[in-house]
């Protein structure tokens, strides 16, 4: 859905339905736990999710195209498919990927053990929708540029699009992973101390997704690079996981989770170098990607020297922890020049929220500015 308004000029219902589906995954995994919910429970309430997504897809085609004349296809049901088809499985062996860990838990450990991993076991609402929000909002554009063989200029606007996402998912990712414990204790009570390694894990990985891999891929005319992404993902996931399991027990399979997303980016990366025609040290702003997170780190530093130096109320310590890294990541960033005038008016957009009223054309000219 969210392409299909992308491509309508509705980038903003598009961001909205992802946001939605980010923060309704996310409570509908939470807050059963935090009532004493059951795994029924959060299965329940991730059906009546479903039911919500249904209806809005539903009720956004009509608004679409309720009043649309009938014409023939100028597409073969054959082609449709044929693009489809990748996409299609690819969200299929998604939902087994991301609940392998889950699952992996669930049939090793009690009941008890598994509602603790679950309680630990999510990535930051919102954050992680940051990037697929600014690549969908991008598509039209990246199509256009590969559609007249302009694959070099389609990868710049794309890197360029991941340093500025990286500003806000990297800094707020590792909030999350210093102030693990504080986190689990105001979201759970003190009593699921132990999920708070597995948020950890999980913030480390929500860092590292500052890239929409898929709509690059999907804009080049490879649909079918998507879908063996996700089956390698799912077998790196497995042959990681289950020895991780056993050697460091409870938290192992938030490791392998984590650490199954390197060889991910490695093969996507490989991919849109061969969709593209350019070297593979050109897809990724590496560079600038590891300057954002080296001023991340240094902020961690000092954000975890305040927590183990002071003892106090969760609620305090977690926004202390959060003022420090923040503040030192903005001020050596500003000293640095890693953000400039520009980067703070595309991080003050985002507070403001003003990106969700942009038409693509102007997200493009954002991203590349």
């Amino acid at each position: 859905l969210p392409n299909l308004l992308v491509a309508e000029q509705r980038p903003r219902s598009a961001a909205a339905y992802g946001v939605f589906r980010s923060v309704g995954i996310s409570l509908c995994t939470l807050v059963p736990i935090a009532l004493g919910g059951t795994v029924w429970t959060v299965a329940g309430s991730l059906v009546g999710l479903g039911v919500a997504q249904g209806i809005w897809v539903i009720a956004s085609l009509r608004s679409l195209y309720g009043r649309a004349p009938r014409i023939a296809a100028a597409t073969s049901l054959r082609s449709l498919v044929r693009f489809g088809l990748p996409l299609g499985l690819t969200d299929v062996v998604a939902v087994l990927n991301n609940s392998f860990d889950r699952l992996l838990v669930m049939l090793t450990f009690a009941d008890v053990i598994f509602a603790e991993y679950q309680a630990g076991a999510w990535q930051i609402p919102i954050v992680t929708a940051v990037p697929y929000m600014v690549g969908t909002a991008m598509a039209p554009r990246l199509v256009e540029l590969f559609r007249e063989g302009r694959a070099r200029e389609a990868i710049g606007l794309w890197r360029a699009s991941i340093e500025k996402v990286a500003l806000i998912v990297v800094p707020v990712a590792l909030v999350f992973v210093v102030a693990a414990e504080e986190v689990v204790e105001l979201l759970f009570t003190a009593e699921y101390a132990g999920a708070a390694p597995v948020l950890r894990w999980y913030s480390i990985l929500t860092a590292g997704r500052v890239a929409a891999f898929g709509v690059v891929i999907v804009a080049a005319g490879r649909p079918a690079f998507v879908f063996q992404a996700s089956l390698l993902s799912l077998a790196a996931n497995v042959v990681l996981s289950l020895p991780l399991l056993w050697v460091f027990g409870f938290v192992g399979p938030a490791m392998g989770t984590t650490l199954a997303f390197i060889p991910i980016v490695a093969f996507y990366t490989w991919s849109i170098a061969r969709a593209s025609g350019l070297a593979i040290g050109e897809i990724l702003p590496l560079a600038a990607y590891g300057r954002v997170v080296g001023l991340g780190l240094v902020g961690a530093l000092v954000a975890f020297a305040f927590k183990l130096s002071i003892d106090g109320p969760a609620a305090l310590m977690l926004i202390g922890e959060a003022s420090i890294l923040l503040g030192v990541f903005a001020g050596l960033g500003t000293l640095t020049g890693v953000i400039g005038r520009g980067e703070w008016g595309y991080l003050w957009s985002w507070v403001r929220l003003r990106f969700l009223a942009r038409q693509p054309a102007e997200v493009a000219a954002a991203e590349s500015g």
